[in-house]
């Protein structure tokens, strides 16, 4: 541990005659100490600084403080005239007793004033920042003065402006990292760029939170490289403007020549491109204090970006001012081309390093997994694959908690039940693991209640050892078996549960996912208006954290919200952004997307628009089916057109992707495990039931019986259930019945009473009126019934 004696013999005469000065000037000197990662305390008229062993270039540093005391000395010399300064090495200790023993040890020698004396211990670890010369008479060594390292750097106009490609980056790292070292202030935006440019770069914008989150991607989807290019347009189309340059080179290594080529042709600026140049360094003379932190300061830049720079050192204890002599000694003694860019180092000086350092340069993967791991629990890594394997390569090894936020991340519930979980058997969560493995299990068994009791063991194992990931996954996996069982309410209130640990993780994939189970529940409530509270969220969210996974499917329930209030221009035009949000990197969700957008058409009476594309659709989603034989119910039924549609036995009973039904998006979660099939299919049943009694009873056939049987039976096991389609089913029955039996048949009254009964229940959760008469009066099914109950005065 180096420290450094620095004593004012009349510092208290000095505190009475300039108080202001002097107290400045100790101020300056302890904020240069930390700055530089020293620690310090007062003695009598002294104070000492420590550099310990146990942080990173503690000579380095020692120099740094050093240089920085001289030059205050400089500027207080008429009032500092008498000072002395010693340098010795101590052993690592955190007693401020011990070391002022040390340097007590020191009062019996005369020594000059305004000088500094370093011991030989310090000497040998100083030489290669300092000359000294040694002074026999006091046994100490003089510090003569301080060694700057000086080396003649060429500049070419051409390279003014250099994209660095790094073999261990890709060519968006070195992009990214071009713009982090060239910012662009929000005047040049507003002057550069049109308000509709000023827009598309605020959205493009986004696409760094989700980079920097996922940095270590190995393959990056087209979404993002397509968004990122987009980004980088607007960004040079400001740069030009601003920075005053028309082109830039783009320096490359052999190994990655073809991204140099790459990045060239996608680049919108003139760009060269060159070979990076086989520059040798020299460390000879240069202290192993120094390389290793030089080779710690270009090995980071693979992990961390530019503006992470100054909070990385912050972590080492060292400053903006520390890292700028850095950046000085290191361009000074030409291990980087370019002062302030560590992308600038050859390949070759990192090599030279390496070898000058051996296994000396394995303690920097410390440091930098330190850093990780502080971002990671943040929620700024994802815990992903990719991590994972970082996190090898630095030899860290990350608590028991990313490991199992890294499995739940990486596996969904389908997948769970068949992986061999006995590779973590040695983890803490391992019961946890197997009871939530066990449930789901149980789960795909319909064995519910068991399911829930084996999922909150788990919640209660990963609370007891706080794994925030297990216990959001296995809050939710409560909830959905709860929503399996029609307890909405339950089950709404453990997805938000959900939701604040995702909040606490700060896991924006979580987050989105949280919302969107909450949007669903409250949908499938009927609870709409908080329903679109939610799914607004989330489309602020997934603007935000660049999740565009989550924004289709958080459209496309915007609209089915928009379509359960009869706000049918509202649904046509969400069905449709939803759809041109998809056209490009989510195709298989557009015809889904246009099935639905026809069924907004047909319920707002515009079937001969909405049929052709329903009947376009009918090989991609039973959807088309369903909506087909709903747009022949909303128009004046005239013919058998029937004929269109082919339905087989897989039709309604194959598993469908959320992609390929709307049902399976919501309704399939509660009523396809109550009635033990589809919600779709039971769906269907009643609107083919209904349509095949009218086309029966209008031809006088005595099949109307067997259909209007078929209805009833339908509409009875969806009020058993209360289905949230139950009172339509039950008003289908009450038409047909009314055609059959006429206006006195008691059990069509029956029916149009137990209807009215459950669109009053479906509005239970309403509270704002306006969302209830839109519900009631616009909804084209619920308008009908309402109508009914009007003329029946049941109202």
């Amino acid at each position: 541990m180096i420290c450094i004696y620095f004593e004012i013999p009349y510092e208290r005469q000095l505190m009475r005659i300039a108080p202001f000065e002097i107290q400045k000037l100790l101020n300056a000197v302890v904020e240069s100490a930390e700055a530089n990662g020293a620690s310090s305390f007062k003695v009598s008229c002294a104070s000492i600084y420590r550099f310990s062993s146990r942080e990173v270039a503690p000579a380095f540093s020692a120099n740094l403080f050093l240089q920085n005391l001289a030059d205050l000395l400089r500027v207080y010399k008429r009032r500092v005239v008498d000072y002395r300064i010693i340098i010795d090495c101590c052993e690592e200790t955190d007693s401020d007793d011990a070391i002022a023993d040390h340097f007590a040890a020191y009062r019996g020698i005369l020594m000059p004033s305004r000088s500094f004396f370093a011991s030989a211990q310090a000497e040998r670890l100083l030489k290669a920042y300092i000359r000294f010369e040694y002074v026999p008479k006091v046994k100490l060594y003089y510090s003569a003065n301080f060694i700057v390292p000086k080396t003649d750097h060429t500049e070419t106009a051409e390279a003014q402006y250099r994209i660095y490609l790094s073999n261990t980056g890709t060519w968006i790292h070195a992009v990214y990292h071009f713009m982090l070292v060239h910012p662009l202030t929000e005047h040049a935006i507003t002057a550069a760029l049109s308000k509709d440019e000023q827009a598309q770069y605020e959205q493009a914008q986004h696409v760094q939170y989700y980079f920097r989150r996922n940095r270590f991607c190995s393959d990056y989807p087209d979404y993002f490289i397509d968004a990122f290019l987009l980004y980088t347009r607007l960004y040079f189309q400001v740069f030009v403007k601003t920075y005053h340059a028309t082109e830039l080179t783009v320096i490359y290594t052999e190994k990655n020549a073809e991204a140099a080529h790459y990045l060239i042709n996608v680049l919108p600026i003139t760009a060269h491109s060159k070979l990076m140049s086989e520059k040798v360094i020299s460390v000879d003379g240069l202290s192993g204090d120094f390389l290793q932190l030089a080779y710690l300061t270009i090995y980071a830049p693979s992990f961390i970006f530019d503006d992470e720079i100054p909070e990385f050192f912050l972590l080492l204890h060292k400053s903006p001012s520390f890292i700028t002599s850095l950046y000085e000694w290191m361009y000074a003694v030409g291990i980087t081309e370019v002062k302030n860019d560590m992308h600038s180092v050859s390949p070759y000086a990192v090599e030279r390093l390496e070898q000058r350092l051996g296994v000396e340069k394995n303690k920097a993967k410390q440091y930098i997994a330190d850093f990780l791991w502080d971002k990671y629990k943040t929620g700024m890594l994802c815990p992903d694959e990719n991590l994972k394997d970082i996190f090898g390569t630095l030899q860290f090894v990350p608590e028991d908690q990313f490991m199992l936020h890294y499995f739940f991340h990486k596996y969904s519930d389908k997948e769970i039940p068949r992986i061999d979980i006995s590779p973590f058997k040695s983890t803490v969560f391992f019961s946890a693991l197997e009871s939530y493995q066990k449930a789901l299990k149980i789960s795909k068994q319909k064995n519910i209640n068991e399911a829930v009791y084996a999922v909150k063991k788990a919640v209660s194992s990963v609370q007891a050892h706080a794994f925030p990931a297990g216990e959001y996954r296995a809050l939710s996996c409560v909830a959905f078996l709860h929503l399996s069982q029609n307890k909405i309410e339950d089950a709404v209130t453990y997805f938000q549960y959900a939701l604040d640990i995702a909040e606490l993780l700060n896991d924006s994939s979580f987050i989105c996912e949280a919302l969107f189970n909450l949007s669903i529940s409250c949908f499938l409530q009927n609870n709409l208006h908080t329903a679109e509270n939610f799914l607004d969220r989330l489309l602020q969210d997934a603007e935000r954290y660049f999740e565009q996974p989550k924004k289709i499917p958080c459209l496309f329930m915007q609209g089915r919200v928009a379509l359960q209030l009869g706000d049918y221009g509202k649904a046509e035009l969400l069905f449709q952004e939803a759809e041109k949000a998809a056209s490009k990197h989510f195709q298989e969700w557009a015809p889904l997307c246009r099935i639905w957008y026809a069924r907004a058409l047909s319920q707002k009476g515009q079937t001969s628009k909405a049929q052709p594309i329903l009947i376009a659709n009918l090989d991609k989603s039973p959807d088309a089916i369903l909506f087909l034989i709903e747009s022949f119910l909303l128009a004046p039924i005239l013919r058998d057109e029937r004929e269109q549609i082919q339905v087989s036995s897989e039709t309604f009973t194959a598993v469908l992707e959320p992609y390929q039904s709307g049902f399976a998006l919501a309704e399939e979660f509660v009523w396809g495990n109550l009635y033990g099939k589809s919600a779709i299919q039971v769906f269907y049943t009643a609107m083919d039931s209904y349509y095949r009694f009218r086309l029966a009873f209008n031809a006088l056939e005595d099949s109307a019986q067997m259909y209007i049987q078929q209805l009833e039976d339908t509409a009875r096991d969806a009020l058993k259930n209360h289905d949230m389609y139950a009172s339509i089913y039950s008003y289908l029955c009450y038409d047909a019945l009314l055609r059959r039996e006429g206006n006195t048949s008691d059990s069509a009254n029956g029916y149009l009473s137990r209807s009215f009964k459950a669109l009053q229940n479906c509005m239970d959760t309403m509270t704002e009126n306006t969302v209830r008469d839109k519900f009631i009066f616009r909804n084209v099914w619920n308008a009908k019934l309402y109508a009914a109950a009007q003329k029946n005065k049941l109202i």
